[in-house]
């Protein structure tokens, strides 16, 4: 049996009963029986209180899609430079995540070679953390993972964010340092035997959830303008 990787913590839970918060409006509480309580002891609960996104920590996860499809797209530049450690003074390579313009002949990362990479933007929730809504932004390897299930259920009527829809989300790491996804669909049965201390999430609890759900603020709040783009190119040197 699998046991469930919870995404807020890894530290051991104790089981009780209790009502809980899903969010639908503001004092509206919806009543189940949650059968693990983290414990909140350390940092790692702490400094997840305000994640907002969906990150595959072990090697598998469950997740439920809240919406039929992607809330949103994006092109995103990846810069790849070198900085300066501040603890240890030695020179490190930093990682700088931005968004392009939609003009992308005058974005000025694209205007130094940089090919913007698409992200699909979708709510989850992480089965094993079922109170908090999370954004996956998937690269293009789940996206297409994403995909392929979604184009099997269209026809037949269905969608990734029905209500008897959990999925299995898993990542395998290549001999050329990437990681490819896999994007399986699972059932409630599968799941009360093969992951343990995972529960079913009820309609009307997806439905709550669906209250808290993202939209295009959520990209559009991070976006930069054409002057702040060029700042950081300048920056680089």
């Amino acid at each position: 049996m699998r046991t469930a990787r919870n995404t807020a913590t890894r530290e051991e839970s104790d089981t009780v009963s209790e009502s809980f918060d899903t969010g639908a409006s503001e004092g509206t509480t919806v009543t189940g029986t949650r059968t693990a309580r983290t414990s909140r002891r350390g940092f790692g609960g702490y400094n997840n209180l305000n994640k907002t996104t969906f990150q595959l920590e072990g090697s598998s996860a469950v997740l439920v899609f809240l919406d039929p499809e992607n809330f949103s797209y994006a092109k995103r530049h990846w810069i790849k430079y070198m900085s300066v450690d501040e603890a240890t003074g030695k020179p490190v390579q930093v990682t700088k995540v931005e968004y392009c313009l939609e003009d992308e002949d005058d974005c000025p990362l694209c205007e130094i070679g940089d090919r913007a990479k698409p992200t699909a933007y979708f709510n989850v929730v992480d089965v094993s953390a079922p109170s908090k809504v999370l954004v996956w932004e998937a690269t293009p390897d789940p996206t297409s993972a994403i995909q392929k299930e979604y184009n099997k259920l269209v026809g037949k009527g269905k969608h990734l964010s029905d209500d008897n829809m959990y999925w299995v989300i898993s990542k395998e790491k290549g001999k050329n340092g990437f990681f490819s996804y896999s994007v399986d669909r699972l059932s409630e049965d599968d799941m009360a035997s093969e992951w343990e201390g995972l529960s079913p999430i009820t309609a009307t609890q997806r439905e709550a959830l669906r209250h808290r759900a993202y939209d295009d603020t959520y990209i559009l709040n991070q976006m930069k303008t054409r002057a702040e783009l060029q700042e950081f190119v300048d920056s680089l040197g």
